[in-house]
């Protein structure tokens, strides 16, 4: 699979999405993303390189994924605090900026964002994408935050995704050609409240966002199906599973 990145520059709110022409990944606020710079994992996702501290990264790395997007430089403008939010708490207690705060205050990863990344012309970089592919089964299960298992496909498919969160399920195949997954699942993903704001039945579509954006987007594991028995603070399962695959591979 080819690495593709943006064609132009993309600003939306106060972030502005770049194109990476370089095929180094991504990176926000000049933090590069990925498994290895991961700090916190518990209700939200942070990553750290050297005195730089991002915040609440998973929803713009779902974004990307979800629109089939591999590379960025992702620049946040934010300029004012929000103290009800424990990740603004956080950030001001380690002297960062409001900018290093990435996500959205209402929970939801963005119809507006998926909208207009889905949108934007793309660039595809001869550039292969250095993805994962489990060679066994490989699973996690932590008692409060729940179970996840990948095993490997024999299908072309990106990933084939089952998970039961709240005692509602969900099926899906993200595929390896865009629009990797059916638009109309696509707005209910970006459009769905986190589980940690909402009791509804659609944040199954946030976990399943999540799911994509952690296992996929940002660990880099493909070609498999995914299992998910999701509780509360799930990252901490992705991102353990993620773990483990990367650590078998060395």
């Amino acid at each position: 699979m080819f690495k593709v990145t943006l064609s132009r520059p993309l600003k939306i709110g106060l972030t502005v999405f770049k194109p990476n022409i370089d095929g180094t990944g991504i990176t926000i606020n000049g933090v590069n993303v990925k498994p290895s710079s991961i700090i916190h994992s518990r209700d939200r996702i942070d990553i750290r390189e050297d005195d730089l501290i991002v915040y609440l990264i998973e929803h713009h790395i779902a974004a990307l994924t979800l629109t089939g997007i591999t590379d960025a430089h992702i620049i946040s403008y934010r300029s004012e605090w929000n103290f009800y939010r424990p990740e603004d708490r956080a950030a001001y207690s380690t002297n960062s900026k409001p900018s290093m705060v990435l996500g959205d205050p209402n929970g939801v990863i963005g119809t507006p964002l998926v909208k207009s990344l889905f949108n934007t012309p793309k660039t595809t970089l001869k550039k292969l994408h250095n993805y994962t592919k489990p060679s066994k089964p490989v699973e996690i299960e932590l008692e409060e935050n729940g179970f996840i298992s990948v095993k490997p496909l024999k299908e072309n498919y990106i990933a084939v995704i089952k998970i039961v969160y709240k005692n509602f399920k969900l099926k899906t195949i993200f595929k390896t050609t865009p629009p990797n997954i059916n638009e109309s699942l696509l707005y209910k993903i970006s459009n769905s409240i986190t589980p940690f704001l909402s009791s509804g039945k659609n944040t199954i579509y946030h976990a399943l966002g999540d799911l994509i954006g952690d296992l996929i987007g940002l660990g880099g594991i493909i070609g498999v199906e995914i299992q998910a028995f999701l509780k509360k603070s799930y990252h901490l399962l992705t991102v353990k599973l993620i773990r483990r695959i990367l650590s078998e591979l060395q």
